[in-house]
């Protein structure tokens, strides 16, 4: 089958996962837009990050969904669903939730993705690399498709935060000299987190260097991590804090007015590369073949490939295995420094 063959009317993609997991699903919604630009495409995905997909111009409706009210919500939803008659869906997730929608669908044509679960258990428990070329997951989705002749373009995923937004953050980024270079130096496991110390460092360089401002963005969870970083920042630089101060939509608006973010492995990272800024990732504790790296021409990650005791879980943990945490204590703002001047040279 191929996506000369078919001509599906109505399509729906099932990803409730983290921010990282969602922005990586929006190469395959641009594909499959293409493919078939008379379908309606709805996606199902946690209420959490609904309004950072409304007004995709992919998507006809973003269907949220409330993961705290347990089964019963899941049902209901599914219900609902069914009476759409879908004549495709695509499980992007793969977990109980997603089983139940998916199969309750009635759809005539049902996918999954893969996932390369046991592949990324091995590689992290044993040191047992079985995917030396695995791709990223943004290309993992698309195996769910791939019977259909569709295949990735290896462009970078898109968001496209509200024109309300945009102005809003316009009015708060106006007055920063630029450029304007945004630190993330939050991450929901302490592991991905790289020293706050090392991010004042890194940010108060270049802002010099520069004469430009820093935007330190993050999430409500991440407020003692960047008010630490805050602490560091020699006095005299035009800072904006903007931590734990935005909605999703606006924090992509913010990022999107950016000439540069310094990031961990977290989902601003992936926010970056999707409004088309700049980003410069550091990467500690996972590595590539988990399939997590930025996408697109204007990423760079900073890493220390010669550890061999990377990677030691798939996302983060709250203390380091072995002990020692030398995949981010030994990356020295030496090597973020150079990467990210690249960036700003060109811009």
């Amino acid at each position: 089958m191929n996506a000369n063959t078919i001509a599906p009317d109505s399509i729906l993609l099932i990803r409730l996962g983290r921010l990282g997991d969602v922005i990586l699903v929006t190469p395959l919604l641009r594909a499959l837009h293409q493919a078939f630009p008379a379908a309606g495409i709805d996606w199902v995905v946690k209420q959490e990050y609904a309004d950072l997909l409304q007004g995709h111009p992919c998507l006809r409706e973003v269907v949220p969904l409330d993961t705290s009210q347990g089964l019963g919500r899941v049902l209901k939803l599914a219900r609902q669903l069914r009476q759409r008659r879908y004549d495709l869906v695509l499980d992007l997730h793969g977990n109980p939730r997603s089983y139940i929608i998916s199969g309750l669908s009635g759809a005539d044509e049902r996918r999954r993705s893969r996932k390369w679960s046991l592949r990324r258990r091995l590689l992290t428990g044993l040191g047992l690399n079985l995917l030396q070329h695995a791709p990223s997951v943004a290309w993992r989705y698309f195996t769910a498709v791939e019977d259909f002749g569709l295949a990735p373009d290896q462009t970078r995923p898109e968001l496209w935060p509200p024109v309300e937004a945009r102005q809003h953050l316009e009015s708060l980024l106006a007055p920063l000299p630029r450029p304007r270079i945004g630190l993330a130096p939050g991450a929901s496991r302490l592991t991905k987190r790289w020293p706050a110390a090392a991010f004042a460092e890194a940010g108060a360089v270049l802002a010099r260097r520069y004469s430009g401002s820093l935007v330190l963005v993050g999430g409500g969870e991440d407020r003692g991590t960047v008010e630490e970083v805050r602490r560091r920042l020699p006095e005299g630089l035009p800072v904006l804090d903007l931590c734990g101060q935005l909605s999703l939509p606006q924090a992509a608006a913010a990022i999107q007015g950016l000439d540069l973010l310094i990031s961990n492995d977290t989902g601003l990272m992936h926010v970056a590369t999707a409004v088309n800024t700049p980003v410069v990732a550091i990467f500690g504790p996972t590595t590539r073949e988990l399939g997590f790296f930025p996408l697109g021409p204007a990423a760079a990650v900073v890493e220390l490939p010669e550890l061999r005791c990377r990677p030691c879980s798939l996302h983060g943990s709250a203390a380091c295995p072995r002990g020692h945490f030398r995949c981010m204590l030994e990356l020295s703002p030496d090597r973020v420094i150079p990467p990210a001047e690249k960036f700003l040279a060109s811009r």
